[in-house]
């Protein structure tokens, strides 16, 4: 059984540092690290909605599973 996939918009990414910040519906920011992305990094931009498992880490909790979030449009077909 998979841990369910939480929901938030990319603070920022540094591309050189490897590393960047997802803030989360209720204000508070969660890591994560490049090994952690299931996207390219080019994709990555301020504000984008994206899709994550948080996992528990010896500095706090951190994001894997990084990707940008399939949002649904009005009209959009199931793939």
């Amino acid at each position: 059984m998979g841990t369910a996939k939480e929901a938030g918009r990319l603070r920022w990414f540094d591309e050189e540092k490897g590393y960047g910040f997802i803030e989360l519906p209720s204000g508070e920011d969660r890591f994560f690290h490049r090994s952690g992305l299931s996207c390219d990094p080019d994709e990555l931009e301020p504000g984008l909605p994206l899709a994550f498992e948080t996992r528990p880490g010896a500095r706090g909790p951190f994001a894997v599973g990084v990707e940008p979030l399939k949002l649904r449009r009005p009209g959009d077909r199931p793939a």
